[in-house]
């Protein structure tokens, strides 16, 4: 009996240590990422520029670059976004998406973070873009086979719209000739 109750207890201390390696080394670990940014203002000038503070963690992405959109919404349409970053070269630049390698590139260090400032403005020359108001504001994060993730935040900002022009009419007198006597 002693036997049986001890190759028992072998058999499942070899079963826990087996499910106990194929849990740590064959399964891999999941991917959990944090992306959040702060310092957003509460209003803008529709030409003006503000620094965003980003934080990204992403396990297991030591070295793999990712690339930064900003994202301005009206909240009527909160999917169809519109907004300026100025990216790892030092150009302003919006659109198209599927050439999201010329959003800003940043590297994740070795500890699968990466923490920054990135410039970013509202392209109030966009179609998006309507006029003097609310928008709702979040950061995009393409990997570099195209996939998308959006912040865990938004911020609430307001754009300001362009000046319209009112100026008045000015008139200006013409010289109207006058009759003059004919001399006979």
């Amino acid at each position: 009996m002693l036997y049986l109750l001890t190759r028992s207890c072998c058999i499942l201390f070899a079963f826990c240590a087996a499910s106990l390696i194929i849990f740590f080394f064959l399964i891999p670990p999941s991917v959990s990422a944090a992306f959040t940014f702060d310092n957003t203002p509460s209003s803008i000038n529709y030409d003006e520029e503000f620094s965003v503070s980003v934080t990204l963690s992403i396990g297991s992405s030591a070295g793999k670059n990712y690339y930064i959109r900003a994202a301005f919404s009206h909240p009527d349409s909160p999917s169809s976004y519109f907004g300026y970053i100025k990216n790892h070269e030092g150009t302003w630049y919006n659109k198209p998406t599927s050439n999201y390698s010329q959003y800003y590139r940043i590297t994740m260090d070795e500890n699968n973070q990466w923490s920054g400032t990135v410039e970013v403005k509202a392209d109030t020359e966009d179609s998006y873009y309507k006029g003097s108001g609310q928008y709702n504001f979040k950061l995009g994060r393409y990997t570099e086979g195209g996939s998308l993730s959006w912040s865990y935040n938004t911020s609430s900002i307001t754009v300001l719209a362009p000046p319209t022009s009112t100026q008045t009419p000015i008139t200006v007198p013409t010289n109207t000739p006058t009759p003059t006597a004919a001399n006979t």
